[in-house]
């Protein structure tokens, strides 16, 4: 028999019923305190006050991405390969935003592994996305402050909205948080490990990766005589990917 995994053990636990009560609790503990106080004009946000918000790892080799396990001077180091096996040459993240009512009103955002911002990082991208770069590629603290300064800019006027996204480290930005809470956009961290019921970007994943191996073959096979940077590769996929992504957002809620 198979050895439980650390992380099969945590979202395990994570589906305990009575941490979801307890979750769903405290939730609706907020929106009664801000219904009692006025903030809130109903018992509970309609559809168009919810957002959920999630990254999405993408390997520019069009093979989604596996992290792997090794040792180096004798401590454990965790290193993405592509689909293939081979280390991947760069990382990038992309970031959306869902409203509970189906519809994507806040243009994403692209973490591009760099160590300073190029021209390129933006070519072929529309004009009103979130660009950032960092060495790895992932989402930071910095990202996120972008992230919630971009959604502040793009949200709209209706006041107060609720914002859902996991706990990972860089969600933990002080003055992105500030930000938002003294805007009445007031932010949720979901319950570790349980994202893939809780999230329902999670449910969109996929999805996005199948369309982006699709317009990465298509890119490539329709320009087999230009030699392209994996950037440019890159940006003219989520290009060609972005047409796509209202259908995706919408199909899964």
């Amino acid at each position: 028999m198979k050895k439980q995994s650390q992380l099969s053990a945590a979202r395990a636990r994570a589906k305990n019923p009575l941490i979801n009560e307890e979750m769903f609790r405290r939730i609706k503990a907020v929106y009664a305190q801000h219904y009692a106080e006025g903030i809130l004009k109903t018992p509970e946000p309609e559809a168009h006050q919810i957002y959920g918000g999630d990254e999405i790892g993408v390997n520019p080799h069009g093979h989604k991405g596996k992290r792997v396990f090794c040792s180096f001077f004798r401590k454990q180091i965790v290193v993405v390969v592509d689909g293939e096996g081979g280390k991947a040459p760069f990382w990038v993240t992309f970031f959306f935003w869902t409203r509970a009512d189906g519809q994507f009103p806040i243009p994403p955002c692209v973490v591009h592994q760099a160590s300073q911002m190029s021209e390129f990082f933006a070519l072929n991208l529309p004009g009103d996305w979130c660009n950032h770069t960092n060495t790895s590629g992932y989402m930071d603290r910095d990202g996120w402050f972008k992230v919630a300064c971009h959604f502040q800019k793009h949200c709209g006027p209706t006041r107060p909205q609720y914002l859902f996204f996991d706990a990972h480290d860089s969600h933990w930005d002080s003055g992105a948080l500030r930000l938002w809470t003294d805007d009445q956009l007031f932010p949720f961290f979901l319950k570790a490990h349980g994202s893939d019921d809780d999230n329902f970007n999670d449910n969109a994943n996929a999805k996005f990766h199948a369309m982006f191996d699709e317009d990465q073959t298509l890119t490539l096979t329709t320009n087999v005589t230009m030699t392209l940077t994996l950037t440019l590769t890159l940006a003219l996929n989520l290009t060609l990917t972005v047409t796509l992504m209202p259908t995706l957002t919408l199909g899964h809620c």
